[in-house]
């Protein structure tokens, strides 16, 4: 049976794929995952045991449940760190998606949200939730005896009254920064 077991670094991967569909979803129109459960897929079960989520289940779950509005990204190379933001005007919700795909090296992030639309002045964005996921082994592995060795943990990042965010992401990382308006 085909059972691919996924890492810390499947996951920023998988974060990475995420990011590359919203930047271009003025192109791709739809995006499906083949599997759900055990082959290739997210969640693994056991017959009449466990279950539990694969280390992709987290980016991807963010970005379905959280990535609404217009898309907006930052043109050139990008080496090391990729990340895209999604803001719902009308909702006035938004979400930064963001992985270092640096195998040795933490990388910071700064990026400035004052420009979005419809925004009225300065100060009038939060934060909503921050998370981070990266291991120090990037072949750790979520399994139905440790299901939640590796999980999102939350993310110290903080947001000026100029609506820029500055977090640091460490080597081989995804992180998912939710706000609102």
């Amino acid at each position: 049976m085909l059972e691919d077991i996924y890492t810390a670094a499947d996951a920023v991967v998988e974060g990475s794929l995420m990011i590359t569909l919203l930047k271009h979803c003025d192109r791709v129109r739809s995006a499906s995952r083949a599997q759900l459960v055990n082959v290739i897929a997210p969640i693994m079960a056991e017959e009449h045991g466990p279950a539990w989520r694969q280390t992709t289940f987290y980016p991807f779950a963010e970005a379905a449940l959280h990535a609404r509005g217009q898309a907006y990204e930052a043109y050139g190379d990008v080496p090391a760190i990729d990340a895209v933001v999604t803001w719902d005007e009308q909702a006035r919700t938004g979400l930064l998606l963001a992985v270092n795909r640096d195998a040795n090296t933490p990388h910071t992030l700064t990026i400035d949200l004052s420009g979005l639309p419809g925004l009225p002045g300065l100060g009038t964005l939060a934060l909503s939730k921050a998370q981070l996921l990266h291991e120090d082994d990037p072949y750790r592995t979520n399994t139905a005896e440790a299901p939640e060795a590796v999980t999102p943990q939350p993310l110290d990042i903080a947001m000026n009254a100029t609506g820029t965010c500055t977090a640091t992401l460490p080597a081989i990382s995804w992180i998912s920064v939710e706000f609102h308006g």
